[in-house]
């Protein structure tokens, strides 16, 4: 199985974050809030221009800002998963 650079570069940077902020659940969930606010400003910001282009404005720069708020909120989701897996565990490390 080919496993891409970035992919491996990532699972690297997992591994070497200290246990202490793999279980800073609520700073991730304050990370999620943020993306989900980011995301949700941008979308109207581009929904407005779009609607009042009149073909006049491509929205691109508007449409960057959205893809950006995208990206945030992806990564907010990868460290949800990754910095809340205690929370997710049954006492002792069983899964629920």
């Amino acid at each position: 199985m080919k496993v891409s650079q970035g992919v491996l570069f990532a699972l690297m940077l997992i591994a070497a974050v200290p246990a202490s902020a793999q279980n800073d659940c609520s700073g991730a969930r304050d990370d999620y809030s943020r993306a989900i606010e980011a995301v949700a400003d941008a979308l109207r910001l581009y929904s407005r221009c779009i609607s009042g282009s009149g073909g006049r404005n491509s929205c691109a720069l508007e449409f960057k800002r959205l893809e950006k708020a995208q990206r945030s909120f992806d990564e907010a989701v990868m460290q949800i998963g990754f910095r809340c897996r205690a929370e997710r565990q049954g006492k002792f490390g069983e899964p629920d």
